[in-house]
């Protein structure tokens, strides 16, 4: 009984902060092993403007979530990390790191210009940690994604190459160093030591 009302009150509270606080609890009431309204819930929360939302539902998913959650997580992550990037990237690295084929499975088709080109950068560096993972990184991609129109791509992905150990990343360190974009260009310098 308690879930149903916190899953009521985590889809339609007038409150961002009531919204926050019903998926925080739901989080706490369901552990390790949610229903299927609850991962419904928390996944649909997904779609919030509110940062305090976004934070709550993507540090549920970060605990735990099915591959429908994910693929929500995936597909609306370029706006939600906009919002609580911090929040978002952990939750999607775990998520990959809990689905690893479903990770594998949305990145094949995403297109380095594409609305998902973030959660795929973010995907692939975290898949190329997973000892035994098929899918290598595409770092052909993740280069390509060096001169992607956002910011926070270019950032990511230069990370992700210098995480990756790849033999390009000081280059593209070095290139990163006159980007216009500031973070990207401190990146670039923790890249390079």
């Amino acid at each position: 009984v308690a879930t149903s009302l916190l899953c009521e009150r985590a889809l339609h509270a007038t409150l961002p902060r009531t919204q926050a606080l019903a998926i925080g609890m739901l989080g706490r009431l369901a552990g390790t092993v949610p229903g299927a309204s609850e991962l419904a819930a928390v996944s649909l929360a997904l779609s919030s403007e509110s940062a305090a939302v976004l934070r709550a539902a993507f540090e549920f998913l970060e605990r735990v979530s099915d591959e429908a959650c994910f693929e929500r997580a995936f597909h609306c992550f370029g706006r939600a990390a906009q919002i609580a990037e911090a929040s978002a990237i952990a939750a999607l690295q775990s998520m990959v790191r809990h689905h690893p084929e479903c990770a594998a499975r949305l990145i094949v088709n995403t297109a380095v210009d594409g609305p998902h080109a973030l959660a795929a950068v973010v995907t692939m560096a975290t898949l190329s940690h997973i000892p035994g993972c098929d899918r290598s990184v595409d770092t052909e991609f993740l280069s390509r994604a060096m001169a992607h129109d956002s910011p926070h791509v270019r950032r990511v992905a230069l990370e992700a190459l210098v995480s990756c150990g790849h033999a390009s990343s000081t280059d593209m360190a070095l290139f990163a160093l006159t980007d216009e974009e500031s973070e990207v260009r401190h990146a670039a310098v923790r890249a390079l030591g």
